[in-house]
């Protein structure tokens, strides 16, 4: 994978640090859509690429991203960073000062997020899969 330098440009939606997660967890991955991936956030953010160069690259993929895993990687973090989708790989979730968001957070959430106040085994399950998550995001967080 190359090396150069990163610049993120203006016309992407996300935050600039989830760009920043995403190109360092793609480095770590080698299926052939996780390939794809980094290939479109390299091309994206590593060369000066217009906006509308990403949107004629992603919609030249997108007829065969069905077939083609890598070109599948490729049309999804274009279309990811134009503001269209959702993130095509998982990355940890941040606080505005760029911390991962911690289990207690998210179980905070799930409990605000419930339709009644949560039973004692509803609240450990909420427990659990709240420090799985946030695990999983410092997990990703500490690739950099």
């Amino acid at each position: 994978m190359d090396t150069r330098a990163h610049s993120i440009p203006t016309w992407v939606s996300p935050d600039h640090q989830q760009v920043r997660d995403l190109l360092t967890i793609t480095k770590h991955h080698r299926d052939d859509y996780t390939r794809g991936v980094w290939d479109g956030a390299d091309w994206a953010c590593g060369w000066p690429v217009s906006r509308e160069a990403a949107g004629d690259e992603m919609t030249d993929a997108l007829p065969e991203r069905n077939t083609d895993r890598e070109k599948a990687g490729r049309a999804d973090v274009l279309a990811w960073l134009m503001g269209f989708a959702a993130a095509p790989i998982e990355i940890p979730r941040r606080n505005s000062d760029g911390t991962v968001v911690t289990a207690e957070q998210l179980y905070a959430e799930m409990v605000d997020d419930h339709p009644l106040p949560p039973i004692a085994e509803e609240r450990r399950d909420m427990q659990d899969k709240a420090r799985r998550q946030a695990a999983r995001w410092a997990a990703l967080a500490d690739l950099s």
